[in-house]
């Protein structure tokens, strides 16, 4: 009977523990699916807060590469233009220097060396410009530009020097106005019809009547047409304070205001005026100051 009781307690007891057992996992069951969801929604949330960060680090990035991309690309044409007119303005250089030397090699304007340093030249086509740095492809930049700037000022001082002597050269009587024989030259002399001593402002040269006369430099006509004692008369202006005059004509084919050139014909050689023959009175005046026209003859 004791055996019996004692079964039946040990029965009640174990039952008892499993539903204590059960009742403690009914319990706590739901906490732990909590902190599993916990933990699993904070993991997510991290991946994603760091994802984002990536991504924003990304697009940083991108922009910068972009901007840099784009700021190497103006650098680059910039570059290319430098060496473009660097070439261009050491051609001009060199041909203008070519022109001073076969005009006149004694009096050849140097302006230095057209040459560009190796170390400065960079080619395009290599990989050396992508592997440069900003600050040094800057560096590079400002050297060609200064070297640019200062190619084209002595250009700018050579072609101004080679303009301004061919233009002084071009404007500086420099020819006979006709060919024939001097009767009277510049300076003192004895007047031909008065017979007193007189002052002779210009060269007197005796030829054909009607043979051509020729402007012996480049300028303006400010006078053609009759002129008290001098008859038929054409004053030509060179500018620099320089002109000519042409006495004595039998005839004039221009007009004031035309432009003319060294050799262009002007008039024809006559007897017009105070005159005892056909000649041409050629007076050269600077600033109003009458020259010696010899010297100003080189042919």
């Amino acid at each position: 009977m004791n055996i019996r009781v004692a079964k039946v307690v040990l029965d009640f007891n174990e039952r008892h523990e499993r539903r204590r057992g059960f009742g403690k996992m009914r319990f706590s069951w739901p906490f732990w699916l909590v902190g599993g969801i916990g933990l699993l929604g904070g993991f997510f949330v991290f991946q994603h807060t760091a994802l984002q960060k990536e991504q924003a680090q990304g697009h940083a990035l991108r922009a910068q590469y972009i901007q840099l991309e784009s700021e190497m690309l103006v650098v680059r044409r910039q570059f290319e233009q430098a060496q473009k007119t660097l070439a261009r303005v050491d051609a001009l250089t060199q041909r203008l220097n070519g022109n001073l030397l076969n005009e006149d090699s004694d009096r050849r304007l140097a302006l230095g060396p057209t040459d560009w340093p190796e170390r400065n030249v960079i080619d395009f086509s290599s990989t050396a410009f992508e592997q440069m740095k900003p600050a040094d492809l800057k560096e590079q930049l400002e050297a060609f530009q200064v070297a640019v700037e200062s190619r084209e000022t002595s250009l700018e001082r050579l072609y101004s020097n080679w303009l301004e002597r061919r233009l002084r050269w071009a404007s500086t009587p420099s020819i006979w106005p006709v060919r024939g024989w001097v009767t009277s030259r510049f300076g003192g002399r004895t007047d031909p019809l008065t017979g007193r001593a007189s002052t002779h402002m210009g060269l007197d040269i005796a030829g054909p009547h009607g043979k051509d006369i020729v402007s012996t430099a480049d300028g303006t006509v400010v006078f053609a047409g009759m002129e008290g004692a001098y008859g038929k008369v054409v004053v030509v202006d060179h500018g620099y304070g320089m002109k000519s005059r042409y006495a004595h004509l039998a005839s004039i084919v221009v007009s004031a205001g035309d432009v003319v050139k060294r050799g262009d014909v002007i008039g024809q050689l006559g007897n017009t005026g105070r005159s005892t023959g056909s000649h041409l009175h050629y007076e050269i005046r600077l600033n109003g100051v009458p020259q010696n026209p010899r010297n100003y003859i080189l042919d």
